[in-house]
């Protein structure tokens, strides 16, 4: 339990970190044309918003993900079993029995 909440807690972590947004001022240069049709070359400022770390952060939490999946297929592997489900077919019918211990 204690390596799902650290797996959760990191991929939480990363997916925030790559979600964070900045907020950054360029110059933009646009044409125009004057009223007699003379056209001409500008600068402006605008603020761009964008997501430097998304790439970052989902490849972390992608990283996280198969890992935690890898501990639990191992801890499962190594840990007695204590339910057991069968799948049988009789005619037109499915039979799904699940056995807890």
């Amino acid at each position: 339990p204690a390596a799902g909440l650290f797996a959760l807690a990191g991929a939480t972590g990363a997916l925030a970190f790559g979600l964070r947004s900045q907020t950054r001022t360029v110059e933009v240069m646009q044409q125009a044309t004057d009223p007699f049709g003379n056209p001409y070359t500008y600068t402006t400022t605008q603020r761009v918003t964008d997501r430097p770390y998304a790439a970052i952060g989902v490849g972390a939490v992608a990283a996280i993900l198969v890992g935690g999946g890898v501990e639990a297929y191992r801890y499962a592997r190594r840990t007695p079993a204590r339910s057991r489900v069968s799948v049988h077919g009789k005619g037109n019918a499915l039979v799904v029995r699940v056995a807890l211990r």
